[in-house]
Parts: C-alpha cells; structure tokens; sequence
C-alpha cells in the first residue's frame, strides 16, 4: 500500500528545514495572537524658507499637533509627544512621505510608564514637505505575549 521512498541526504535536510519553517512561521504567529496591537497616525508637515541674506529672524510657526509650520533654512526643531503604558509595550514608528527626508526619530521604543516620544527635522533644501507619522502601539495580554514583545525588541 505504502511505497518506500528512498530519499537522499539533501532531500532529508531539505525536508527538516522545511518543518522547521512551518513550525517557526506558526510560532510566531500564535505569539502576535497574544499581543494587543493599536496603531496611530499624525500628518507631519514643515515648510522649510530660503536661506536669506544678512540679518536671520527666527520665527517658528509650531501649528497643531505635528505641523512644524515656518522653519528657517539650516536649522533643526525637535517636538515631543507624551506617550505612556501601564506594561511594557513595544512601540514602532515609521514617517512616510517627503517628510520622511528631513525626519529623525527611534522607530523602536520599548518602554513602560511615562516617555517622551520625539521627533526632529533638519531642514536640508527649502520647500513644502508632508507626509504622516505611524506609530504601532504593541501590548502583551498575557505572560507569553511579553516574552515575545521582548524577543522582538531584541531580535529586530
């Protein structure tokens, strides 16, 4: 009924390698079942003036949440924003758009409690620039979904 298959060293490897593939794939995926995910997003904007001659006068339109407003040519302006959590959370960030050029920030913070958040732009060449800020908020609900979060951290 059954035939005997007479596998090679390589197919047998190959074989294992593949199991194990399945095995860690559904791992993983079991994990992020243990994690609570929420994810969050700003519009960043910033029009960054021509340098000018002679005499600079700062004027620095911070607008409303994550709009930089006015910034002068040359020049770095940093905001910050609160973030907290009762657990350990991972958080991931990423800015998407031309903002993302002249955008600085960690895109993995993990942190429990009370953090600033916060994000820098250097303004490189004059000009409109806009995009949004994502920011993955990830929360164990169990003992396994914080030692996952925690590996992440490591690993990635």
């Amino acid at each position: 009924m059954f035939e005997q298959y007479n596998l090679g060293r390589n197919q047998k490897i190959a074989g294992v390698l593949f199991l194990a593939a399945i095995l860690f794939v559904s791992s993983a995926l079991w994990l992020e079942s243990q994690v609570s995910d929420e994810v969050r997003t700003f519009q960043v904007s910033a029009n960054v003036e021509p340098q000018t001659d002679g005499n600079v006068s700062m004027g620095v339109n911070t607008g409303q949440g994550l709009d930089y407003g006015n910034l002068t040519y040359n020049t770095n302006y940093t905001k910050f924003l609160e973030i907290s959590a009762d657990r350990k959370t991972l958080l991931t960030s990423k800015v998407s758009g031309n903002i993302s050029e002249i955008a600085y920030h960690d895109s993995q913070i993990y942190f429990v409690g009370n953090r600033s958040f916060e994000m820098t732009l250097g303004s490189k060449d004059p000009g409109l620039y806009e995009g949004e800020l994502q920011m993955r908020f990830q929360t164990p609900e169990t003992k396994r979904g914080s030692k996952w979060i925690s590996l992440k951290n490591k690993l990635f």
